[in-house]
């Protein structure tokens, strides 16, 4: 979900997965067969790119591989159901949707996953927030098909993206809003979520940049105040038997993570999006903090960036290319050398967010225009709803699904 200029388009990380299943036209782009189709060549224009991520990719191999080797075998490898993603807003709503997610259970349980995670977005459960009843009924039933599959299920109560085509339906506001009735409310939902829903975790906060910017409290971006918040948050709820998180992605300061450490959480929570070794050395020292506070970490979010230039602050050079198939080589590393990470570490749980690309994806042609997001996502949206209804699982999808099998 991380806060990024997507070219020229504002968006979390985890939101390009999203944009990609919903409301797209049909093209001529084709589908990847479910029989093994392997990586196209790299398209020429894309060589370049590929390149710098390999080398981005080996470097944090690297770094991996000199952590000291063994192995979580309680690992629980999860995947993030998009369909049920909140900033989907009123389309959750619509008739086919709980089919949809329950058939996107049904093809992450065939991979061999064995939990889920999902945006509940602040404030959809809120009374306040238009049609939150509904919205309540809606994450009841996928609570309940979850748990009929005795799968994990994780929840990240992170903020509408508002503002950004991700989230046009979600019709929800955070003006007025102060960090100590953010707090508050935060709280009243994350309540309703753990007494409805009983997730086996649930994020309070996960990416302190992103919420900075969504909600419009930039005093969440900086250590002391954003640990304030959660502190609040953990006093005001009654978990249950449900653990509260909260984290700071990859990119951030580890004194995120120290200071929620002292909050009163029951685990510290990561994301990993870019490549470059030094931030998988940060998420290193993240679990380093979380091991001084004797809490477990959940890696809720993690998958391939494919971009070349990233500072931290969010300039990015970013390319929408995560549908095609000649990224599948660079995924699948990905992949393996994060799942490696996370048993080398001990990791509780973790999530491979763009699982739909372990249902569906496209394969290159030159005429294909990927100049934009919503270019992308009208060549491979007919593709993710036909392979979804078909149970397909792609080449990625069943690497991952051998990862998994591997390790236990």
């Amino acid at each position: 979900m991380k806060n990024l200029s997507r070219n020229s388009l504002a968006a979390g990380v985890g939101a390009m997965a999203l944009a990609l299943m919903v409301g797209a036209s049909p093209s001529g782009a084709t589908a990847a067969s479910a029989a093994g189709a392997h990586a196209a060549p790299v398209p020429t224009q894309y060589q370049g790119l590929y390149a710098a991520i390999q080398t981005q990719l080996d470097g944090a191999q690297q770094v991996v591989n000199r952590l000291p080797s063994h192995s979580t075998p309680s690992m629980v490898y999860g995947a993030a159901l998009l369909f049920a993603d909140g900033n989907r807003g009123t389309q959750l709503l619509s008739p086919q949707t709980l089919p949809e997610v329950s058939q996107e259970i049904d093809t992450l349980a065939s991979i061999g996953v064995g939990g889920v995670s999902i945006q509940v977005s602040f404030p959809l459960l809120l009374p306040a927030t238009a049609n939150s009843a509904r919205y309540l009924v809606f994450y009841e039933q996928v609570a309940r098909d979850v748990a009929q599959h005795h799968m994990v299920l994780s929840v990240e109560e992170n903020p509408v993206l508002v503002g950004t085509p991700f989230a046009v339906s979600a019709q929800v506001s955070f003006a007025g809003l102060t960090d100590a009735t953010y707090a508050q409310e935060q709280a009243q939902m994350a309540q309703i979520i753990v007494n409805d829903l009983h997730p086996a975790y649930l994020s309070l906060m996960t990416e302190p940049d992103t919420y900075a910017t969504y909600i419009g409290l930039p005093g969440l971006d900086q250590p002391a105040v954003s640990a304030s918040v959660v502190r609040q948050e953990v006093q005001l709820i009654k978990p249950g038997n449900t653990l509260l998180g909260a984290g700071a992605g990859s990119w951030s300061s580890t004194q995120f993570d120290q200071d929620y450490a002292s909050t009163g959480v029951g685990y510290i929570d990561l994301h990993v999006y870019p490549t470059e070794p030094q931030f998988v050395e940060n998420a290193v020292s993240d679990v380093a903090e979380a091991k001084a506070a004797h809490l477990p970490v959940v890696l809720d979010e993690f998958y391939i960036f494919p971009s070349q230039v990233f500072d931290g602050a969010g300039t990015i050079q970013k390319h929408e290319i995560e549908p095609f198939t000649w990224l599948n080589p660079l995924e699948t590393q990905f992949l393996r050398a994060f799942t490696e990470f996370a048993q080398k570490e001990g990791i509780s749980y973790v999530d491979a967010f763009d699982s739909n690309d372990f249902i569906a994806k496209i394969t290159w042609r030159p005429t294909d225009n990927t100049t934009s997001l919503a270019a992308v996502s009208q060549l491979y949206d007919p593709v993710l709803k036909a392979d979804l209804a078909s149970g397909n699982v792609t080449e990625v999808g069943r690497a991952y699904g051998q990862m998994i099998r591997s390790s236990t």
